[in-house]
């Protein structure tokens, strides 16, 4: 008991909020340790270390990084997929059986020095399918395929969202081409840091 608890005494000295968190947790569910977990709270809540964890030398000053969001509304469940924009993203679930090679996926998005470029594939969609909004920074797309033989059930329809938590591009002036199913977009980087209001109409080349 005492040999635990300067060993927590030792953690709350050195170790971030975070850390000391975890601790009390893991000792709280260890059987018949109660007592312990109880004594570890109160060495918590002794501390007086920040909330925050302190940033290394390594760590950049910037303390919110730009993400952006895809949301795809197919499938048999809605996915959102966040990611720093920085990184840029690929689908990791879909997979097309007759791909042999090149990169899987139904999306990519890859930051570009002019901008963040979007890659969709809607197999079965024309220009004149496809609807693309922009409203208040967010980028809506839909597709409403045709049924184009007698032996299909239906065509095929999709829709998606691209929420940018940035206010350094401009989604209304993305350009968008749709090539033989493939949807390729480029929201250009904003000239100001004034934040997207209202709503447009994307016109698909």
């Amino acid at each position: 008991m005492a040999s635990l608890m300067n060993a927590i005494r030792r953690a709350t000295t050195t170790s971030t909020l975070f850390t000391k968190f975890n601790c009390v947790i893991n000792h709280y569910h260890h059987p018949n340790n109660n007592r312990l977990a109880m004594a570890a709270a109160a060495c918590l809540s002794s501390s007086r270390l920040p909330l925050r964890r302190p940033l290394s030398s390594t760590t950049s000053t910037t303390m919110y990084e730009e993400n952006c969001t895809i949301t795809a509304h197919g499938g048999s469940f809605t996915r959102c997929d966040e990611f720093p924009i920085r990184r840029g993203t690929c689908d990791q679930y879909m997979e097309n059986p007759f791909q042999v090679s090149g990169p899987q996926g139904a999306y990519e998005v890859k930051k570009l020095e002019e901008g963040l470029f979007v890659r969709m594939e809607m197999p079965g969609i024309q220009k004149e399918d496809l609807k693309l909004r922009v409203e208040y920074g967010n980028v809506f797309v839909s597709g409403e395929g045709r049924r184009e033989s007698e032996h299909e059930d239906s065509g095929r329809s999709y829709s998606a969202n691209i929420e940018l938590s940035s206010s350094s591009f401009e989604p209304r002036n993305i350009t968008a081409k749709l090539k033989n199913g493939v949807l390729r977009m480029l929201i250009p980087l904003a000239k100001n840091s004034e934040s997207a209001s209202g709503s447009s109409e994307i016109k698909c080349s």
